[in-house]
């Protein structure tokens, strides 16, 4: 009885039995491992500092000897923290050692596969724990990690409803049991908020090296875009030199030939600068009465010279192809791409065939006419590959040869085609020929019904000329200005030059007389050719606009110039007879055609 009296005396001086004594140490020391790391956290340091009094603690108290913190990535298991026994370290030196070093040099180490110890609880979601070597060696360890645990716990971390981590701990001697989960409770949700806060970290990383990119990019697009102008510009001198050169020197000169590769050579840069920089750009629309025929002949030999030598171009154009409205420039930039997509199918050589023909498609024709297209007259455009041995009938292409759509990729090339297609009340299709040669098609309206309407050669045709209209000449480009004066001069004009908008504006207010049309680069120092138009209007409101450029796509749409209303665009460099034909166009209304 006294015994008894004495017991319930010194419990009621505050003594505590000795369970319940270890069990608040041990809370203790787990709320201070906690505190310890969201204060390492907050004080910016790495997710190691923040995470390893929360791993110790936990490894030491359950008597473990290795313990992990660690994250879902992508196939990976990512380690961002982890704590080792003296022992564990010197029975696994290889696989500590890289740890370690990892988790200084990038703050992780991951764990490749999903089939292991560590990825089963992100798998499943769910607590998993082995006292036992697994059956299977490959369930049984931890890839890097020599031989197989002796027991494993493994408790995925949630935030909500969404797994965001794992604690892992290994060997523990007495096994593990679900009444350590209690025990442990403080560090999951320590290791929770770590996870959590490095991932936000990660995405946060993640996305400022995507803005970081997408800045590069923007950049290097500028940087282009300005190199572009530049080669433009020097294309357009070599172009126009040398067709005045050709214009003025009979066919038979001794240096005629020599002018041909001149031509030619500066005819494929200018292709090849278009392809590099072009596909990623949105050109301003300039709509044409135009004939596919003349735009295939020009670019044939220029095709022949960007597409591999060991293709062959075929060109079986209908003489009687019907005028279309579109954009030469980007009607050239979709077929080249096309063809450059068309003959990358092509691994050992072959040939590449474009056809031309008029088609009509009435009110009964829906069973063969394509999605979206309306009833009415079309042009047509068909590009088909095909491989050497095609051609020799020796491998004919099994009935399920992918369509050339899916070939050049329905994502990129043949996507952009659609959208330029579009534009025009056109569309673009893909089918096999007999045999399965796989071919594209392009369809575009015809300007009208009549199946006979225009000649294909356009040597043939000549330059319309002017009849003493006045142009108002303004571009900053010394040998450009210089040149095209000369090229509209020739050609029945009377030109006032300028190299600037507000050196134009001068020269109009000093002109005595009409001025019919302004061909004006459109980004020039001082004054660009938007200013300088709107303010020309005011005095000269009857004026025709003709802006041309050296820069791409997204530059001119910057520039605003297409809010101008009317005002034709001209794409640098261009031909004499594409200027000449847009003169006519703008000067008089008709529709003149062009290549």
């Amino acid at each position: 009885m006294k015994q008894t009296d004495m017991n319930r005396s010194d419990n009621q001086k505050g003594q505590t039995p000795p369970d319940q004594a270890a069990l608040s140490a041990s809370d203790a020391e787990a709320h201070q491992a906690c505190f310890d790391a969201m204060a390492a956290l907050l004080d910016n340091e790495t997710y190691r500092s923040a995470a390893e009094p929360v791993l110790q603690q936990a490894r030491r108290q359950t008597g473990s000897s290795l313990a992990l913190l660690c994250m879902p990535h992508s196939s990976h298991v990512r380690i961002i923290a982890g704590d080792a026994s003296e022992e564990e370290k010197n029975d696994h030196p290889k696989f500590w050692k890289q740890i370690s070093e990892s988790l200084e040099k990038e703050g992780f180490q991951d764990i490749p596969g999903l089939d292991n110890l560590c990825a089963i609880p992100l798998r499943t979601e769910d607590v998993v724990i082995i006292n036992s070597p697994a059956t299977e060696t490959r369930l049984g360890s931890i890839p890097g990690r020599q031989g197989t645990v002796s027991s494993f716990c493994g408790i995925p971390l949630r935030r909500g409803n969404e797994v965001v981590g794992l604690f892992v701990l290994i060997n523990r001697p007495d096994g593990y049991g679900r009444d350590i989960l209690q025990q442990l409770l403080p560090y999951l949700l320590a290791g929770g908020l770590l996870c959590a806060a490095c991932r936000a970290d990660q995405q946060s990383n993640l996305m400022e090296g995507q803005l970081l990119e997408s800045r590069r990019l923007e950049s290097l697009g500028k940087l282009a875009s300005g190199i572009a102008h530049e080669f433009n510009n020097i294309y357009q001198v070599l172009l126009e030199s040398v067709e005045s050169l050709q214009r003025s020197l009979p066919a038979d000169h001794d240096h005629a030939h020599e002018l041909g590769e001149m031509r030619r050579v500066t005819e494929k840069a200018i292709l090849l600068t278009r392809q590099l920089l072009g596909q990623n750009e949105q050109h301003p629309t300039e709509m044409r009465q135009m004939n596919l025929n003349t735009i295939l002949e020009e670019m044939q030999p220029m095709l022949e010279r960007v597409i591999r030598e060991d293709i062959r171009v075929v060109m079986l154009l209908n003489p009687s192809l019907g005028p279309v409205n579109a954009d030469p420039e980007q009607i050239r930039q979709l077929i080249l791409n096309l063809a450059a997509g068309a003959a990358a199918t092509l691994l050992q050589g072959g040939r590449l065939t474009f056809r031309t023909a008029n088609i009509r498609f009435d009110n009964h024709s829906s069973s063969n006419r394509p999605p979206g297209l309306k009833p009415g007259a079309y042009a047509t455009l068909s590009i088909s590959a095909a491989s050497l041995a095609q051609q020799a009938q020796v491998s004919p292409a099994p009935a399920s040869t992918p369509p050339l759509a899916s070939q050049i990729g329905t994502g990129g090339t043949f996507s952009a085609a659609h959208n330029i297609i579009r534009q025009f009340d056109g569309e673009i299709d893909s089918d096999s020929l007999p045999g399965g040669l796989p071919r594209l098609i392009i369809y575009l309206p015809r300007v009208n019904d009549q199946e006979a309407t225009i000649v294909v050669d356009s040597e043939a045709t000549p330059d319309p000329k002017g009849e003493g209209e006045t142009v108002l000449l303004a571009e900053d480009e010394d040998a450009v200005r210089t040149l095209t004066e000369r090229v509209l001069q020739r050609n029945g004009y009377h030109v006032l030059t300028a190299r600037n908008g507000v050196e134009a504006l001068e020269v109009a207010e000093r002109h005595d007389g009409p001025i019919h049309l302004l061909l004006s680069d459109v980004i020039m120092p001082e004054m660009g050719g938007k200013d300088l138009v709107q303010r020309l209007f005011v005095t000269h409101p009857d004026v025709k606009v003709i802006f041309m450029s050296g820069y791409t796509g997204t530059a001119i749409q910057r520039a605003g110039v297409k809010s101008l209303q009317p005002c034709h665009y001209l794409q640098k460099p261009f031909r004499t007879a594409e200027l000449l034909n847009l003169m006519k166009v703008a000067l008089t209304g008709e529709a003149a055609t062009s290549g």
